[in-house]
């Protein structure tokens, strides 16, 4: 197989001598690759092989536009333009004939692709008043998109239409109820969705993640229920961070759920047995902008040599990427082994050095004392009455009385 990691970002427009670009990196020690995106920032890319074909494609959000590049090669393929809107966020189905593009006026398009990656408009689906912050196809329900967006919903689409609406909330359903008098009525708080995904193969299954500007995330599992499953009800919801998630993603198995936070940190959570793995507190300086789940629990490419598996990798606006994983040590390599090996034969030797210096010792004081006691009787008896058990009438030894 082949284990490709890719990134995007840049400082603006290109005029300014920032360069806007999309970073393919491919495991097994090939060059890194870089694509120009000229004056337009990328803000979102997505890697997808064509199940017939195997041609693997790079998506790009460019500006108002979704860029087709193939790879290895990183040539400019196709190009779909969303004329007056911005793109967040593309998403494809499992075929890969089917593009979705969520924009920053809140609307998702959806485009048909033709075999020559040529786009045909076919819905426009309207319901989201902000901007569109996730976007997911499920895997074996035809036609079925689930996107998120800072309005506070994620919305399941099916043909066109609105199939479902879910309503995120932010309050603790664990804190406890306050009995301070109730003040006069504010403006409620802005809730952000910035991250969704299908937690299984169907669409029954949602997760969703969701902030208000300041404070805590709430990560919620949504189930659908009813005979047509588009009543979704809120299975479970729990504080998944003290500050805003800015990202997440699924993994491959819907098993691990890595998330990116504002203040940096990243936190990794089991979406089966609905708790939290491990969190790492402020791995980035600025707010994680992407983060990528491992996709299977199998080694990728690249991994055999050291061992280690990565369960997630982010970036963030600080320009530095993440690597995080879930093992507590890693295997030894065989430099450090020779030289632990080194370390325990030479300390060995000096053990037995000193072993054999002491016996010597003992040995030399015991055939002195023979010498002196036993001179003119040179026998067994003397040796062992006077040498090696001492008599009571020896001086130096006191015999206590009865």
């Amino acid at each position: 197989g082949t284990s490709i990691a890719a990134y995007c970002g840049g400082g603006g427009s290109a005029k300014t001598g920032v360069v806007n670009k999309i970073v393919v990196n491919y495991a097994g020690g090939a060059e890194i690759q870089e694509i120009s995106t000229g004056d337009n920032v990328a803000v979102h890319v997505l890697i997808h092989q064509d199940p017939l074909t195997n041609q693997i494609n790079l998506y790009g959000a460019v500006g108002s536009a979704v860029q087709v590049y193939k790879l290895p090669e990183g040539r400019l393929i196709s190009e779909v333009t969303v004329e007056g809107d911005g793109c967040n966020v593309v998403a494809l189905n499992p075929m890969g004939n089917e593009l979705a593009v969520g924009c920053e006026s809140g609307n998702v398009h959806v485009y048909r692709l033709s075999n020559q990656y040529e786009f045909t408009h076919v819905h426009k689906l309207e319901g989201h008043i902000k901007a569109v912050c996730g976007l997911q196809f499920a895997l074996r329900t035809h036609g079925l998109i689930l996107s998120s967006a800072k309005d506070g919903t994620a919305r399941l689409w099916r043909k066109g239409q609105s199939n479902a609406v879910l309503k995120c909330d932010i309050t603790d359903p664990t804190a406890r109820k306050s009995k301070a008098p109730k003040r006069r009525s504010t403006r409620p708080p802005q809730i952000l969705v910035r991250g969704c995904a299908f937690g299984d193969l169907e669409g029954k299954v949602v997760f969703t993640v969701a902030s208000g500007r300041k404070g805590k995330a709430f990560l919620t599992r949504w189930m659908g229920q009813g005979p047509s499953g588009s009543d979704y009800i809120c299975q479970e919801r729990t504080a998944i961070h003290d500050f805003p998630i800015s990202a997440m993603n699924l993994s491959g198995d819907g098993a691990l759920l890595a998330l990116g936070a504002v203040n940096g940190s990243i936190i990794l959570f089991d979406a089966q047995k609905w708790k939290k793995l491990r969190v790492w507190p402020e791995v980035h300086e600025l707010p994680v902008t992407c983060i990528a789940a491992r996709p299977y629990p199998t080694p990728l490419q690249g991994e055999e040599e050291d061992g280690i598996q990565f369960h997630a990798i982010s970036c963030s606006a600080d320009s530095q990427m993440a690597l995080v994983t879930l093992m507590k040590r890693g295997p030894r390599n065989k430099r450090s082994s020779s030289s632990t090996g080194g370390g325990k034969s030479g300390k060995r030797i000096f053990n037995s050095l000193l072993y054999l210096s002491l016996v010597s010792w003992v040995f030399y004081q015991v055939g002195q004392e023979t010498l002196e006691v036993c001179r003119d009787d040179m026998g067994f008896r003397c040796f062992m009455d006077n040498v090696i058990i001492a008599p009571p009438t020896r001086p130096g030894i006191l015999v206590p009385p009865h």
